[in-house]
């Protein structure tokens, strides 16, 4: 238990036993304890978004009872599919007339894993710093620019890339540090960086500046390292932003998308479908970035991907982000960012003020998180803690409804 107090998922699991069913928990359970972040993440999203659904209507998994109502025999489908149905008597009472009888629902969550596997920018730092620990040398005395580049998708044309004026490209590449690769490291500190520290330990009084762009083991390898004795940098270094989006077709949120879609269509079921999208460490879903003329924000990319013809069958995109709020130069929360995308084409649409009530009334019963996606993976992984108890229901702050204006 990461983003949320485990007293909370307690109690929500102890609430929805009887509503979910003893399987239910016997599959989450596990999942939910996992070491590995992208289950347990996952598991306390679903947890905590079915419990705020099953407060507002009811809730059951959608399986192969209701796929032969559609004509599909036998199928079993993949978790978390859920079938959502209003309550005329809850929250969603002043719009129920306005809610479709039933909607199908999935949740799901997006990190940025595997980006750090092609970027090992901690193991470049980790390894740098223990060289300069065994000189005795203060990494306060150093800065390091780690450069990169734009790696183009592969194509069977020889046009990689198809824009005018009127219509920009959306697809520039993926961002790639230029490192050697992650399980030579070490050795390449050491062997490359190594000798310059031994120098400047015999005349620690004078700056140096070391740039390395040569191929090492096949990758390129391009950075830059600064030393000043009197340590007055006003920045150590840094690195690209290997998680921008610069593709609005490649990226972790449309990623998701994809395989979300194909399960509603292979599901049988014909009616409002939406997905819930949550932060497993996204820097995308939690819409940082954006601002480079090359890069994408969330709005951009659920809009492209919405405006496809093939992708009528969903109805809407509602984005949900733990995150820190600053307000008069402190640091407050976390609350739970939400954002609703709606899809006026979509096959089976939902009313925009109807769809604005059912994202509100399912906030208002989450639990308010204790950590933000990148600190429960520090919990996870034994960085870091958070204090137990239980936090006041409705920690949320739901964006100005962005709709897709297509």
């Amino acid at each position: 238990m990461a983003i949320f107090a485990s007293r909370d998922l307690q109690v929500i699991l102890e609430e929805n036993a009887a509503a979910l069913g003893t399987s239910y928990l016997h599959d989450r359970l596990p999942q939910l304890n996992s070491a590995d972040s992208r289950h347990s993440l996952a598991a306390e999203w679903e947890i905590v978004l079915v419990d705020a659904l099953n407060r507002c209507g009811h809730v059951e998994p959608f399986d192969k009872k209701h796929s032969k109502s559609v004509g599909i025999e036998g199928r079993r489908l993949r978790y978390p599919d859920v079938l959502f149905r209003p309550n005329a008597n809850g929250p969603l009472a002043p719009v129920i007339r306005m809610l479709p009888k039933q909607l199908l629902l999935e949740i799901s969550v997006v990190s940025d894993f595997g980006y750090e596997d092609a970027n090992p920018q901690h193991l470049f730092y980790e390894a740098f710093n223990r060289l300069l620990r065994a000189h005795n040398m203060s990494h306060r005395l150093f800065g390091v620019d780690l450069k990169g580049e734009l790696v183009k998708p592969k194509t069977r044309n020889k046009e990689w890339n198809v824009r005018s004026f009127l219509r920009p490209g959306l697809d520039h590449g993926k961002m790639r540090l230029l490192l050697p690769p992650k399980g030579r490291v070490d050795a390449f500190v050491k062997s490359h960086l190594g000798p310059w520290v031994k120098q400047i330990r015999c005349n620690p009084l004078l700056p140096a500046n070391l740039t390395i762009d040569e191929i090492v083991d096949g990758h390129r390898v391009n950075l830059e390292v600064r030393y000043n004795p009197k340590g007055e940098y006003f920045s150590p270094g840094g690195f690209v932003g290997y998680t921008e989006t610069y593709s609005a077709n490649r990226n972790p949120v449309v990623n998701r998308l994809d395989d979300k879609l194909d399960q509603i269509r292979k599901s049988g079921f014909e009616g409002v479908a939406g997905v819930f999208l949550c932060d497993g460490q996204c820097d995308l879903l939690a819409d940082r970035g954006g601002h480079n003329p090359m890069t994408f924000n969330l709005r951009q990319v659920i809009t492209h991907f919405c405006n496809k013809p093939d992708h009528k069958r969903l109805s809407f995109v509602v984005t949900m982000s733990p995150q820190e709020i600053t307000s008069w130069g402190r640091v407050e929360g976390p609350l739970t960012k939400v954002q609703a995308f709606f899809n006026p084409k979509a096959r089976y649409p939902v009313e925009e003020k109807a769809l604005d009530a059912l994202v509100r009334a399912v906030c208002d019963q989450l639990p308010t998180p204790v950590n933000t996606a990148v600190n429960a993976l520090n919990v996870i992984e034994g960085r870091g803690g958070f204090p137990e108890g239980r936090p006041p229901v409705g920690g949320y702050k739901l964006e100005s409804a962005s709709w897709i204006d297509v």
